[in-house]
């Protein structure tokens, strides 16, 4: 499910091109960052 949020950027967007996806690379990071120590990375 969370994997579905790039797919939806990709498609609309927001990052289709290496720049942008550098542009968003942290954010993308921290956010995974965030569900890890949520749920003690059980996935």
């Amino acid at each position: 499910m969370e994997a579905s949020k790039e797919v939806w950027a990709w498609v609309f967007g927001t990052i289709n091109t290496p720049e942008k996806y550098e542009a968003k690379r942290r954010e993308l990071a921290e956010r995974e960052w965030r569900r890890l120590k949520a749920n003690d990375s059980l996935e």
